[in-house]
């Protein structure tokens, strides 16, 4: 059901046709917590661009499938710039957390409910895209069949 048609305030459209709205991007303060746990520099635009990727995907994990061709032209269209400069600002971003020494992998195990293990090597931009939006909506998921 698009935004249009559910009544809620529209925020973006989505390359496939959706609408990001408000309740979508309500997850976007755990998504942002979780970025800042792993290490990533908030004054990078990586960070923004990581955060705007992780919630996209939330929307639809089978952009995954198609991280070039659709992922990283929606989050460029979304911030005016291009698709190659946000996969270099995202491995960047990564990059730097993981010189930095890679956060607290333990908290976020924690606050995620789900292992967390590149054994010691720096994760690509879609294994860590799809690692946090995975966990993210599984842990939605499972918050809301407890009511």
């Amino acid at each position: 059901m698009s935004a249009i048609h559910s009544g809620e305030p529209e925020i973006g459209a989505l390359p496939w046709g959706g609408q990001l709205t408000q309740r979508s991007t309500g997850v976007e303060p755990m998504v942002t917590e979780i970025i800042q746990h792993i290490g990533i520099p908030a004054n990078i635009k990586g960070y923004r661009y990581l955060r705007n990727a992780v919630m996209l995907a939330m929307e639809d994990m089978t952009i995954l499938d198609s991280i070039t061709k659709e992922l990283y032209p929606a989050v460029a269209r979304h911030n005016n710039t291009t698709p190659t400069r946000v996969e270099r600002a995202i491995r960047h971003a990564i990059s730097s957390a993981w010189d930095r020494g890679c956060g607290d992998s333990a908290y976020i195990e924690r606050r995620l409910h789900c292992h967390i293990d590149f054994h010691g090597e720096k994760p690509t931009n879609s294994e860590l895209i799809a690692l946090i939006s995975d966990c993210l909506r599984l842990n939605a998921c499972s918050d809301e069949s407890r009511y």
